[in-house]
């Protein structure tokens, strides 16, 4: 490690433990940190770290415990205190993608579940990622890319249980689930079915040449948003001029603010009259009506996929009234937000409880 040039860089092990260096400028001291795991520690693979090590039978009982003790933290977490270690050691600043990464991967230990896999992934909470699941698919399957741009920043990606053995044989599963679910997701929000396959596989493609799990996190974001931005534009007719489609745009990224005909015009540049001519022409509605309808769309996303109050969701959307919003709600509906929700929620329960 210390022959390296890297000004910081870590490793992974087969055994899938991390070791992190950080060198000063002159070259002349440097920082080891290490071993950290990202994994909790299974016999069976400390069994064979043992065997790989030749560790005298006397001292198995201790490496094994030594081994059980090491600190559990992500490759992100070590790159982050590689960066405050270069920092303190050379008072200046890197960032994450300054930190190489050298990983050596094994082929794994190939066995049936047994109690310790039962166990252990009974210590990971699933339920986060289905609600996480279900966020996603909504700001997908509305063509929200405003939203999306927000979520990718505030929502975290939760635990989903071991699904491999190496760490980027995990990382690649997660990310192929998530291809697969964003893919129904644009199908359900009304992108053909051919682009959504087609842009899946794409992204699944790309994923599997890569062989750092930085680069993954990395490729997921723009799958997320990609998938959102088709979405968006088959939501569009064709064809559309370039006021009545940056009017539309405008509404859309807009939707939670208390917009009027006025504001839509004046991001155009163009006259109230003349835009709302242009937009009846072209798109058979009223502009004022769109505005409304895009309200509507959104409450009942929020509806399917939130827990948010009633009024909280017709004062984030900046109806006059609560009452007039439901009013608008069931006129378009046809059911109540409360009653929507409610069949909603049950559908969700037949559908989980029917069998596979």
């Amino acid at each position: 490690m210390k022959a390296q040039k890297d000004r910081a860089l870590y490793y992974s092990t087969n055994e899938h433990h991390y070791y992190g260096i950080v060198n000063s400028l002159d070259r002349s001291s440097c920082v080891i940190a290490g071993p950290v795991i990202c994994t909790l520690a299974r016999s069976q693979n400390v069994k064979q770290i043992i065997h790989d090590a030749h560790i005298p039978a006397e001292y198995e009982e201790e490496f094994s415990n030594f081994i059980k003790t090491i600190p559990r933290i992500s490759h992100i977490g070590l790159k982050n205190l590689l960066v405050l270690f270069y920092r303190e050691l050379n008072h200046e600043n890197i960032g994450l993608e300054d930190i190489n990464d050298t990983v050596y991967l094994a082929e794994g230990i190939h066995s049936e579940l047994n109690d310790e896999d039962i166990a252990e992934q009974k210590n990971v909470d699933v339920t986060e990622y289905y609600t996480y699941e279900k966020k996603i698919c909504g700001i997908i399957e509305a063509g929200d890319f405003t939203g999306m741009k927000n979520a990718i920043n505030r929502i975290a990606f939760p635990p989903v249980g071991r699904l491999a053995n190496s760490e980027i044989r995990q990382a690649k599963n997660v990310f192929i689930i998530s291809a697969t679910v964003c893919a129904r997701a644009a199908i359900q929000g009304g992108l053909d079915i051919k682009s959504a396959l087609e842009l899946c596989n794409h992204y699944i493609h790309k994923m599997e040449d890569c062989q750092s799990i930085n680069y993954l996190e990395e490729l997921s974001l723009p799958m997320r948003l990609d998938f959102t931005r088709k979405v968006y534009e088959a939501k569009i007719p064709a064809n559309l001029s370039k006021d009545v489609y940056k009017s539309i745009q405008f509404i859309r990224e807009n939707v939670n603010k208390p917009i009027a005909v006025d504001d839509v015009a004046r991001c155009t540049g163009k006259s109230r009259s003349l835009v709302s001519k242009k937009f009846k022409q072209e798109m058979r509605i009223n502009l004022n009506a769109f505005i409304v309808s895009c309200k509507l769309e959104t409450a009942r996303d929020l509806l399917r996929f939130t827990e948010k109050p009633i009024s909280d969701i017709s004062a984030y959307l900046y109806f006059s009234s609560q009452s007039y919003f439901q009013n608008l709600f069931k006129k378009k509906y046809g059911l109540t937000p409360n009653k929507f929700r409610q069949t909603h929620q049950q559908s969700l329960v037949e559908k989980n409880d029917s069998p596979t």
